[in-house]
């Protein structure tokens, strides 16, 4: 009986420790929004291309990435505000 009840625990356990880190990953990929989660990525690729840019090109690329982080930081409040809605 004793052995019975282990087994369930532990595969109570290992079906929680593989679902978990899933809805992490599903979550990630957009899960509910995927559109934001698409919109955030494109920025994020959008940024790091800004960021690698060999010149300044008269203040407009500092301009752009303070675009782009505000942009990222409006996605992710829309998404949080849409989480509690």
């Amino acid at each position: 009986m004793k052995a019975k009840r282990i087994n369930w625990i532990a595969v109570f356990v290992l079906a929680f420790a593989m679902a978990f880190p899933l809805s992490l990953v599903l979550r990630a990929q957009g899960g509910r929004y995927p559109n934001m989660y698409a919109a955030m990525r494109a920025l994020q690729n959008a940024r790091q291309h800004l960021a690698r840019a060999a010149h300044h090109y008269g203040g407009h690329r500092a301009n752009a990435l303070q675009a782009t982080d505000n942009a990222i930081q409006q996605c992710r409040a829309a998404i949080r505000w849409a989480n509690h809605h």
